[in-house]
């Protein structure tokens, strides 16, 4: 359910104001962050950030990065801000944004036929911001050929292609239906007894050529990694805090991960 945010300011990143951005709010949390009185200027002309209430906030600097209310900066560049409160996520689009980009349907006929193939040979589609532009990341398997393609989300050109022929040489399937991202990063949360709103993502990325999902994320003081098989949804390996957890439960005959 998507409401407006009121009041609620979230730390992005200067550099990241990008369009079609999401981002995912942390656990309540105090830092420390040095305020050098930081002055911002968007398009040349001097912009004064003001929260809500119409009170100046000044940017600060934590670990070497600038930090500005989302709300107020997005807004400025004439974006939209809005608050998913059931997956705790900021989502900053522009008016037409849903109009401007090609389906999802459309990037998956563009690599089906760029391939030979059916769409039905499809396997994973995700929209993600790569490089400064909106792409679509598609993979799809024919045969014992594995083809992924990169495609511009607003032109629908394709961007990059890559093709490996050898993929089921290690004896996974390749024909296998993959979970979900969101099953992935739920299966780490239940194992680490954490609720997705105390937890902030650092990393949720598909390794295509084993199949596997690679999360990190902090909640706390507390660092947390997992390898998550991306068929079975079977955790393979965990670290908390950059120490490898002994849990039993994790021994498996997958030689992928011995050392």
């Amino acid at each position: 359910m998507k409401e407006r945010m009121k009041g609620l300011i979230l730390g992005a990143a200067l550099t990241a104001a990008a369009f079609g951005l999401t981002f995912t709010a942390a656990a309540d949390r105090t830092i420390r962050g040095d305020d050098d009185d930081i002055g911002v200027k968007i398009n040349k002309a001097v912009f004064t950030i003001r929260d809500t209430s119409g009170i100046k906030v000044q940017p600060f600097v934590y670990k070497g990065t600038t930090y500005v209310p989302m709300r107020a900066f997005c807004e400025a560049l004439g974006l939209e801000v809005d608050y998913d409160k059931d997956t705790n996520t900021a989502l900053i689009t522009w008016d037409d944004a849903d109009d401007t980009y090609i389906s999802e349907e459309s990037a998956k006929k563009t690599a089906a036929n760029r391939a030979g193939a059916e769409v039905s040979d499809v396997k994973w589609c995700v929209l993600e911001w790569d490089d400064g532009r909106a792409v679509y990341e598609v993979e799809l398997v024919d045969g014992n050929k594995k083809y992924e393609y990169k495609i511009d989300a607003v032109t629908g050109k394709i961007l990059d292609e890559d093709i490996d022929s050898r993929y089921d040489d290690d004896g996974r399937n390749p024909t296998a239906e993959l979970i979900s991202v969101d099953t992935a990063k739920n299966a780490a949360l239940k194992d680490a007894g954490i609720s997705a709103a105390n937890a902030r993502w650092m990393k949720c990325d598909l390794d295509r050529d084993d199949l596997v999902y690679e999360i990190e994320f902090r909640s706390g003081n507390m660092e947390y990694e997992y390898d998550i098989d991306a068929v079975t949804g079977k955790i393979l390996q965990k670290e908390t805090d950059g120490k490898d957890v002994d849990d039993d439960r994790y021994d498996d005959d997958d030689d992928r991960y011995d050392d």
